[in-house]
């Protein structure tokens, strides 16, 4: 009985340490990661998620975690910092990430505030790469992606492409009124300008995705409260907006722009009717405009 009753106490205890608590695997564990990651990188970083254990075996990695920091939230950073630790004796932090968050923020706001002088205010963009942004990239694209058109006059499209910089693909989301009355060829048009914009004007090839979302969509509790960033989603003001939204109460033009401005850059839904406009492969950018409408994730055209 006494050897049953202690095998059952050691279950138990093994139980215990293997359950991560409510602010993470141990709080002490979580205490550690702070301290060193605010003092590798300057900055005051706090957990979305608090450690847990890493479940595959296909990996050196043994936890895991989700950061979010003063400077991240003071750039506006639509996301956090995924974490993975290899030894908590020895925590090793990899600030390029951390950094590529921040540069990309940066990054996305320059072609989101040009992106709004051809779609209006209701857009979020969010530019893609096949590896990191860095602090380098932000300041050349401050730099060399200038309003100044270039002169591309005698030179081949290979000439042309090999002169300009590229993101592996660029998502905009644009919110309207009522998708069912869109004027289909106008914004098909107000696709190509901007990327005719992009490539002439800010010297860009890139994949450019346009989505069309109804208005309503951010009037939706359920919809719009899972895709706020959690570094904003205890923001007094959001939490007020998100208030209302749950009592079918009617938000403002400036409290949407506000939940706009702190929502996930990129998301995808599949219970609407979305418009889907890309430019081909960069090989032929941006020469060719294709449109598809997708409603529940199927292709309706």
């Amino acid at each position: 009985m006494k050897r049953r009753l202690g095998k059952l106490l050691k279950v138990l205890l093994l139980l215990l340490i293997f359950i991560p608590s409510e602010g993470g695997l141990f709080t002490s564990n979580n205490s550690k990661v702070l301290k060193r990651y605010n003092e590798a990188l300057k900055d005051e970083f706090y957990f979305i998620r608090g450690l847990d254990r890493e479940r595959s075996l296909s990996t050196n990695i043994k936890y895991r975690g989700l950061l979010y920091s003063k400077k991240m939230k003071e750039a506006g950073v639509r996301g956090f910092l995924e974490i993975g630790i290899e030894n908590l004796d020895d925590i090793v932090v990899y600030g390029t990430t951390y950094r590529s968050v921040l540069a990309g923020e940066e990054v996305n706001k320059i072609f989101e505030d040009e992106a709004k002088k051809f779609f209006g205010d209701k857009i979020l963009l969010q530019n893609t790469t096949d590896g990191y942004f860095s602090k380098g990239s932000a300041e050349a694209i401050k730099k060399k992606f200038t309003k100044v058109p270039k002169d591309n006059k005698g030179k081949t499209l290979e000439e042309i492409l090999d002169s300009k910089g590229g993101f592996r693909q660029t998502f905009v989301t644009v919110f309207v009124k009522d998708i069912k009355k869109i004027d289909e060829l106008e914004y098909r048009k107000k696709a190509l300008d901007l990327a005719n914009y992009m490539f002439d004007n800010l010297n860009v090839t890139t994949s450019l995705q346009i989505f069309i979302r109804d208005e309503s969509y951010l009037e939706d509790y359920e919809k719009i409260e899972s895709t706020i960033a959690p570094g904003f989603r205890e923001d007094k003001e959001i939490k007020e907006i998100l208030e209302k939204i749950k009592k079918k109460e009617r938000i403002s033009e400036e409290e949407k722009l506000k939940l706009l401005s702190v929502m996930y850059r990129y998301f995808r839904s599949d219970d609407e009717v979305n418009m889907v406009v890309w430019m081909r492969e960069k090989s032929d950018f941006p020469l060719e405009v294709i449109y598809r409408e997708y409603k529940n994730g199927k292709r309706v055209n």
